[in-house]
């Protein structure tokens, strides 16, 4: 079975971003985010344009539970500072590496492993309120669930 469909395919990137005009350089936005001081680098790598947010509106980190459409279940610990860590049921660990946000409401992960490559999830948020995670190199469809935003 494929581990990186369970990436954090967790974030979609779509709905709300983040203050970006602001003079309050350095403080906290409404989704949680703070916001840069001048010539301060973001924790992840973002896109020109790209919003800064999950698919449901949350922040980009947390702790998701991952379903595939086989069944399988996943949990992922996407920390702030751009790392993933992916186990499974059982608590194994079974994946670690990089995420980033990119265009067209894209999750990207890449594992840790020397052979191993981006892999770029496209997400959204259904009209019954369901967050879905689709990888179109395999053609697999997961859903994501938060279970906590991590906390600072």
């Amino acid at each position: 079975m494929r581990k990186r469909i369970l990436m954090v395919a967790i974030f979609a990137l779509g709905a709300c971003d983040g203050a970006t005009g602001s003079s309050r350089k350095g403080e906290i936005d409404l989704n949680g985010f703070e916001i840069p001081r001048p010539g301060q680098q973001p924790a992840i790598a973002v896109e020109e344009g790209v919003r800064t947010t999950a698919a449901d509106g949350g922040p980009p980190h947390g702790q998701f539970k991952i379903t595939t459409q086989y069944g399988d279940i996943f949990y992922e610990d996407v920390r702030e500072d751009g790392t993933f860590t992916s186990r499974a049921s059982d608590g194994r660990v079974v994946e670690t590496g990089t995420w980033s946000l990119a265009s067209g409401n894209r999750f990207c992960s890449k594992g840790a492993g020397a052979e191993s490559e981006e892999v770029c999830f496209v997400e959204s948020i259904a009209e019954d309120g369901v967050w879905t995670s689709y990888d179109p190199g395999f053609n697999e469809t997961s859903t994501i669930e938060r279970i906590s935003p991590r906390q600072r």
